[in-house]
């Protein structure tokens, strides 16, 4: 469903919040989209950097901060020291480094002709996310939220009541995050608005 929409060429603005390393950011920018690249921990914001470099992304903007909904700092969260794909805000073995939290709507200010598209994969902090980031909704046409099976009911439900409709749902099962995700099963649920 991301391959489709970014190869559309419908001219959206691409924010990624929660980064990584930039695969989806990085597969934006090789179809021409503006890309706002956000990854809140310092280790992989720097290979962020290198791979934004390393592909030549002339329209991008990356920034080393989360999303959620109130400005303010915390303490980011590795599961463990093998897997640093995979910090959290909201708990987890390992403190990392304190971190800023800016509201979404807050970093992007919608001109009125630019539209975007959403992928949210933060790690248990969905909820806080996209609270973060109402005021950017009506510029909002695609969000993509990965969030775990019980956390997604909670999105479903924020999503609807803000005018969203659901384009597509893939899950997926996932060992030892239940913690952090809320479940065993991961999604990736597709809105339009």
């Amino acid at each position: 469903m991301f391959a489709s929409i970014i190869e559309r060429g419908e001219g959206l603005v691409f924010i990624d919040a929660g980064a990584y390393i930039g695969g989806y950011a990085i597969r934006a920018c090789k179809n021409n989209s503006k890309i706002i690249a956000i990854e809140p921990d310092p280790d992989n914001y720097r290979i962020l950097m290198e791979n934004i470099k390393l592909n030549k992304c002339k329209d991008a903007t990356v920034l080393n901060v989360a999303i959620g909904d109130k400005d303010s700092y915390v303490i980011i969260y590795l599961q463990s020291k093998e897997d640093y794909g995979t910090i959290s805000l909201v708990g987890g073995n390992i403190p990392k480094s304190v971190i800023r939290v800016q509201r979404l709507d807050e970093i992007v200010r919608a001109n009125s002709h630019e539209k975007f598209f959403v992928k949210i994969d933060v790690e248990g902090y969905e909820i806080e996310a996209l609270k973060g980031m109402e005021k950017l909704f009506p510029a909002v046409k695609y969000v993509m939220v990965e969030c775990g099976i019980k956390r997604c009911k909670q999105v479903l439900t924020l999503m609807r009541s803000n005018g969203f409709k659901v384009l597509d749902i893939i899950c997926h099962e996932v060992q030892n995050l239940e913690h952090i995700r809320g479940g065993s099963f991961s999604c990736n649920i597709f809105f339009t608005h």
